[in-house]
């Protein structure tokens, strides 16, 4: 049951692979990259909602009652929920909605310190190297790369130093379908 499910919402899926496909990790000379097809997203959406379901798929009741196929205002994925007398009540993703902000980065020093007085068979000396013992750089310490303080120095880069320093905004397609009173309008 639960695989017929997922198979069910399968062609969601894999058609989203096709116009947002996985974010390509990042190297040292550049950052990730996220590639969004906002034309071939906007196809695939507009043969969504040109041919939507009539019945569920699960229990094949028919989509009778208000508000059977809705775009989620959040994710921009249009559902169709079995909401027909004797349905089976579950949800079946038809698209999965693109994501219309692109993370911008910036390139900042990976916090690099001499860590020898952290080697774990030292004896540690309390209270002197307490943050050694659970694991913590103390603010004070000095990056060897850029000698800034460890307080000071940037965070939440990857492994490669790729900050995100904000996003840009990507505009629709002007014929992109929207759900508006109940129904979806190009």
């Amino acid at each position: 049951m639960t695989s017929k499910m997922y198979a069910i919402q399968a062609p969601a899926f894999d058609a989203a692979v096709t116009y947002q496909p996985p974010t390509t990790n990042s190297t040292p000379d550049h950052p990730p990259v996220h590639t969004v097809n906002l034309e071939a997203a906007c196809e695939a959406k507009k043969k969504i909602v040109h041919n939507l379901p009539t019945k569920c798929e699960h229990c094949h009741t028919p989509f009778n009652a208000p508000n059977c196929v809705v775009e989620l205002v959040k994710t921009g994925d249009v559902m169709a929920y079995c909401r027909g007398q004797g349905g089976c009540g579950r949800s079946q993703v038809l698209f999965v909605g693109v994501k219309t902000s692109v993370p911008r980065y910036r390139k900042v020093c990976v916090f690099k310190h001499n860590i020898s007085c952290y080697e774990p068979n030292e004896a540690i000396s309390l209270p002197s190297n307490i943050h050694a013992l659970h694991g913590i750089t103390p603010h004070e310490t000095i990056c060897d790369t850029c000698s800034q303080r460890y307080d000071a120095h940037p965070t939440g880069y990857d492994h490669n130093g790729w900050l995100e320093d904000g996003f840009d905004q990507l505009e629709l397609p002007a014929d992109w379908p929207v759900f508006r009173d109940g129904k979806f309008v190009s």
